[in-house]
């Protein structure tokens, strides 16, 4: 049976609904016909040069992406510029996309829980509560580690399992923790739930000092990530959710992980 983008988007709705999504985020169908027959969907945290070449050589249809395409207004849409350049191209090869941004982050399953799975939490609870009445899950988590572990070993440990470049630790490195917070992409406005909930520890990306310092100042252990790090884990759910997807309803299409390094900071050796 043939697959539109409106059946791709039914099924990451339903995944992580749109209601989910924070007051100030733009996200959902970004760019393309909703009748548009989507053979091959390529999944990828953000759609940059790497990305929209990628799509271009493997003749993707969509791209599903977790950052969205377009977050603040245009003004224009011209050569000028990366982004103008890029929404060029995707309009001419009639790639279309759709972003699930903080729904994804919120949703059980999404960001946040693979994340969580990939550290070795357990017994999963929410970080901060949700913004709709009846919903359990809002941005972040809060699990426990099987066993105490110094925060350096922990550390190296979610570096290793996300296959990241590096990862950066603030505070007492040989302190022994167990319970953790968690919260992907930027998370420094969520500190103050992990304290409250009696973290050990908390893990997230895009640490600044004045942020580390105020961990330190908690007494709460700190794991930083980059932004991409923290969040490109989501990738291959997507794939693997949407793969299924198809496969359960008859749909012919196939879903992909991106392969593009998309990593924007390297550490220098």
């Amino acid at each position: 049976m043939k697959t539109t983008c409106q059946d791709i988007i039914n099924a990451m709705e339903a995944f992580a609904p749109e209601r989910l999504k924070e007051e100030w985020d733009n996200m959902g169908f970004m760019l393309g016909s909703r009748e548009k027959v989507v053979k091959r969907a390529l999944v990828a945290l953000e759609i940059n040069d790497g990305v929209a070449l990628e799509a271009e050589k493997m003749r993707a249809d969509m791209i599903i992406t977790h950052h969205p395409l377009i977050f603040r207004g245009l003004k224009s849409v011209t050569g000028d510029d990366a982004a103008g350049r890029r929404l060029l191209s995707l309009i001419k090869n009639e790639t279309a996309v759709y972003s699930a941004h903080t729904s994804l982050d919120a949703a059980e399953g999404g960001v946040n829980d693979a994340l969580c799975d990939a550290i070795g939490l357990i017994d999963i609870e929410p970080l901060a509560p949700s913004r709709l009445d009846g919903y359990k899950w809002g941005v972040g988590r809060v699990g426990v580690l099987p066993n105490e572990t110094p925060l350096h070993e922990i550390a190296v440990k979610i570096k290793n399992v996300l296959n990241a470049e590096f990862a950066t630790v603030s505070g007492d490195s040989k302190k022994m923790v167990k319970r953790a917070g968690v919260c992907s992409g930027a998370g420094s406005d969520m500190l103050r739930f992990a304290i409250d909930k009696g973290c050990d520890f908390y893990v997230t990306g895009d640490v600044t000092h004045h942020f580390a310092q105020n961990a330190v100042d908690s007494d709460i252990g700190l794991i930083g990530l980059t932004h991409y790090d923290s969040e490109v884990i989501i990738t291959p759910v997507i794939r693997d959710l949407l793969n299924e997807y198809f496969n359960q309803n008859g749909f012919d299409a196939r879903a992909f992980a991106s392969e593009f390094d998309g990593a924007t900071i390297r550490l220098v050796h």
